[in-house]
């Protein structure tokens, strides 16, 4: 695939509808690995968990920056489904890395300030 196809899916992610999966699914299975990564980053940005399934198999792949893509892109989802992936794979990580994800992970679940406008 090409750069074009890369800002297409950054596109489609941002924008978050359904129609667009397809495409970002047909990229996940590229040979191309930075085609792969940007689908992975992109299919976090859906905010819908049937890309937690997509998403898992580049949790304990080989690969380690699709890996820390896949993180990135559950943490970014951010959902139940999406956090208790990424609690299952922590034992897949070495070490260092699975305290970084606990902490990664303890981040994103802590409540956010707000403020109010009245």
């Amino acid at each position: 695939m090409t750069v074009t196809n890369r800002v297409i899916a950054s596109v489609l992610g941002k924008i978050g509808h359904p129609d667009g999966l397809p495409f970002v699914v047909k990229m996940l299975k590229d040979r191309d690995r930075n085609d792969v990564i940007s689908a992975i980053e992109a299919a976090g940005m859906f905010r819908d968990d049937s890309v937690v399934e997509l998403i898992e198999p580049f949790l304990v792949g080989t690969d380690r920056e699709q890996k820390v893509f896949a993180v990135d892109a559950l943490l970014t989802l951010g959902t139940p489904l999406a956090i208790e992936a990424l609690r299952e794979a922590l034992l897949t990580f070495e070490p260092g890395y699975q305290k970084d994800l606990e902490n990664r992970i303890e981040a994103r679940l802590k409540p956010r300030d707000s403020f109010f406008i009245m």
